[in-house]
């Protein structure tokens, strides 16, 4: 038992050090009013084993506390990945579970932005949900596709 657990904490650790690391390398991309986050490819991984949720979610946490918005992403952000995610795990369609990060974020992420921006909410909610849309089915997706196909 302790094994398994012990096997559970190394992998949320290893999944949130690399969301969080990826997030900031790319940081002039991954923040901000118009974002590209490539680290959100990462998501997908709940579909494989929904135990990731925990890393990925701590992985937002740690990379939004370097973030402009701070302590504000950090909640913002972290609900947003958090929420996704289990709307991912409970979809039963790959196309739709990859939507939820996109609507979500678009949404929270994008609200959190507009108002500390002082910037409009539809065109800063639209640039994160186009983002994420990128992100997600442009790079995820076949991603996704390639590792099922090869560990399946």
């Amino acid at each position: 038992m302790e094994n398994n657990y012990s096997k559970y904490l190394v992998r949320t650790a290893i999944v949130a050090a690399l969301y969080a690391a990826l997030t900031l390398v790319l940081a002039p991309i991954g923040f901000g009013p118009l974002q590209f986050r490539v680290s959100e490819v990462m998501v997908l991984l709940v579909l494989i084993d929904k135990r990731f949720i925990a890393g990925l979610t701590l992985g937002a946490v740690v990379a939004n506390y370097f973030s402009p918005l701070g302590i504000i992403d950090m909640v913002v952000g972290g609900s947003a990945t958090f929420i996704s995610l289990y709307l991912m795990i409970k979809s039963k369609n790959l196309y739709l579970a990859a939507f939820w990060p996109c609507i979500v974020n678009g949404i929270m992420v994008g609200g959190a932005l507009s108002w500390f921006y002082a910037l409009p909410f539809p065109i800063i909610g639209m640039q994160v949900f186009i983002g994420q849309v990128g992100v997600i089915y442009i790079l995820g997706i076949p991603l996704y596709k390639f590792y099922k196909k090869k560990y399946s």
